[in-house]
């Protein structure tokens, strides 16, 4: 689902759209299956909005006015040292991985809370700590993992970050990236995230990401949402190239692909190739992307397909 002035729960068919949050432009949630489309009529700014979600009500207010919301002028991410109470209470650390002992590496897992909009996923504690680098060889000890693919000649800078913050909060993407690397030209690192976690990368040949006036990365993204609790334990991903548009940006390339599953999204070219990917023109459309059910996922994002 989007937001808009108004609100539509969109009935789903056998497939389950993920929940990826994108930016200002891009407002989506969770939409699972549905028994009958629901329309909510316009509201006002500030009315109160209540719905039926898979049998629960939610209510909150509508703060959407049509245009992008913004943060303060003076607004600044907190320092990799700040702790938030905003966020769920931790599991304890995790101490192994689902084929045996071997030592993820990941902090403790945050509770998920809410759905829908409202859903906050496994953030890590401490903050961040659940999505890490790690040695090429020992990938397939993990669950969920994206292996970064060099190109040729270039090298680029790659920062991870959540979709929430940490202040509890879908601002993540404000200059929040907690892991942030170099892929050399001609060499592949590789990316293991836990469970639960939705969040994304942004890529760029300078050596930090790019912002836009607000502070959120205006580059291409690849954003995932990996064994999803609120969708059955689901995976998704897609790359999206809204942000860097809306600053007038020409996009970097990326192509991600599950080779297990044969799916893809990738836009190249400097945007005038886009297949199965977010651009601009298509920041209100659910479903873009690949869709994976329940299980290890490995997915390959190249950056220069």
């Amino acid at each position: 689902m989007h937001f808009s002035r108004s609100l539509f729960f969109m009935a789903m068919g056998a497939s389950m759209v993920l929940a990826r949050l994108h930016g200002h432009e891009r407002r989506h949630a969770h939409v699972q299956h549905r028994n009958a489309a629901q329309l909510i009529e316009e509201r006002g700014v500030g009315d109160p909005v209540t719905a039926t979600i898979d049998g629960k009500v939610v209510t909150w207010l509508d703060n959407y006015s049509g245009g992008s919301p913004t943060k303060p002028a003076d607004y600044q991410p907190p320092s990799a040292t700040t702790t938030s109470n905003s966020l769920p209470a931790s599991t304890s650390p995790i101490s192994s991985a689902s084929n045996g002992t071997y030592s993820t590496g990941f902090g403790g897992r945050t509770a998920s809370t809410g759905t829908g909009i409202n859903k906050k996923g496994n953030c890590g504690e401490p903050y961040g700590s659940n999505i890490i680098l790690i040695d090429n060889d020992v990938a397939d000890k993990y669950d969920y993992v994206i292996q970064i693919v060099g190109c040729p000649s270039t090298k680029h800078t790659v920062g991870f970050w959540n979709k929430i913050g940490r202040d509890g909060n879908l601002d993540g993407w404000y200059g929040d990236a907690t892991l942030n690397f170099v892929v050399n030209p001609g060499e592949t690192k590789t990316v293991a995230v836990d469970e639960d976690t939705q969040g994304a990368f942004g890529i760029t040949t300078g050596n930090s990401l790019p912002r836009d006036q607000h502070g959120g990365y205006d580059c291409t993204w690849g954003e995932f949402d990996f064994c999803n609790s609120d969708n059955h334990n689901w995976s998704g991903f897609d790359v999206s190239v809204i942000q860097a548009q809306a600053a007038g940006r020409t996009p970097e390339d990326l192509e991600m692909c599950d080779p297990a599953a044969g799916v893809c999204s990738c836009v190249k070219q400097g945007g005038s190739y886009v297949s199965n990917a977010y651009t601009q023109s298509q920041a209100n459309q659910g479903g873009i992307g690949g869709n994976l059910p329940a299980g290890k996922v490995k997915l390959v994002a190249t950056l220069c397909p």
